[in-house]
């Protein structure tokens, strides 16, 4: 029996207490492009609340740098506009989807260094 479980909403990880990945809910699981999924999670991280803060932007960072370490491929530079196309699904299903579309739009002309900006824009 797994004990001290927290259970995070991104994207259905189940991480026990000391950080470790106990459990994967893979019920929209599908043959796809991974970039697909490595920008939805990215995504994901950035449009929750706080929207877009700038800790989020480090966090999706070192997400990609460890997918491309693991993967031993990298495809950096298609990223944003893989973060870019999530965000926009995203907004049409959301209160804030002008938010959404905007730093979208950021993202996918200034990448996502460029997205440690928004705060307050």
């Amino acid at each position: 029996m797994i004990q001290n479980l927290i259970i995070y909403i991104l994207k259905n990880f189940i991480i026990d207490t000391e950080g470790g990945v106990v459990g994967l809910d893979l019920e929209e699981a599908a043959e796809a492009d991974p970039l697909r999924d490595l920008g939805d999670l990215c995504a994901f991280v950035l449009a929750m609340r706080p929207e877009f803060a700038e800790d989020k932007f480090g966090l999706v960072n070192r997400l990609s740098e460890s997918y491309w370490k693991h993967s031993g491929t990298t495809r950096a530079d298609e990223l944003p506009a893989a973060v870019a196309g999530s965000l926009e699904h995203y907004a049409k299903y959301r209160k804030d989807g002008k938010l959404l579309r905007d730093r979208a739009g950021r993202i996918r002309r200034d990448g996502l260094q460029a997205g440690r900006n928004f705060k307050g824009k």
